[in-house]
């Protein structure tokens, strides 16, 4: 599915500023998010659903809050999926490409990923639909925040190298998107 959104978005297409995929992270939306992740996590993985749930469950760090923080400085909203996935996008690729300096990742360089991925995703009829948005929205959410925790503490036990290439692998597998392929310019990702 992704492979073919690493193109720049045509002329006529519908711009990310009509926010298709916005939502209301309630407290329902966020609660229901962080119980489903953990449930399927147990399953194939128990002592990791054990840590989510340490981390994340009720009165323990809020997802959304540290979403926020990361996204701020690139003026992305924490209730669109298009700027959710945006986020997601852009630190994977970080992640992958060894982009540890924020610095070089500038606001022009998300925006051109938000602008490149955005059109499409708001015209797919299944995210669209009543409930869907907020519901990826907040999954990718709770997602961008483990995998930047996981990222920090790969950097800290000095396990960097077998971080990025499990990253990059989820990318590929769940994706379709090599990050080793493409690099982030202004106008999104290209491919290299």
């Amino acid at each position: 599915m992704m492979n073919s959104l690493v193109t720049p978005a045509g002329s006529g297409s519908t711009t990310v500023s009509e926010k298709a995929l916005g939502y209301l992270p309630t407290p329902a939306l966020k609660k229901a998010t962080v119980d489903g992740y953990i449930s399927r996590l147990k399953i194939s993985n128990p002592a990791a659903s054990q840590a989510i749930a340490a981390n994340f469950g009720p009165g323990k760090y809020d997802y959304a809050s540290i979403f926020s923080g990361l996204v701020r400085p690139f003026g992305l909203n924490d209730n669109d999926a298009v700027d959710v996935l945006t986020a997601y996008l852009v630190l994977g690729d970080m992640i992958v490409n060894d982009v540890q300096d924020g610095n070089k990742v500038t606001p022009a360089m998300v925006q051109g990923v938000q602008e490149q991925f955005g059109p499409q995703l708001s015209k797919n009829p299944k995210l669209t639909a009543p409930g869907v948005a907020g519901q990826l929205g907040e999954e990718i959410k709770l997602e961008t925040v483990i995998v930047q925790s996981g990222w920090q503490s790969a950097l800290k036990e000095k396990a960097l190298p077998a971080y990025q290439q499990g990253i990059a692998t989820m990318f590929k597998t769940q994706w379709g998107l090599d990050l080793k392929a493409v690099r982030l310019t202004g106008p999104g990702f290209v491919r290299n």
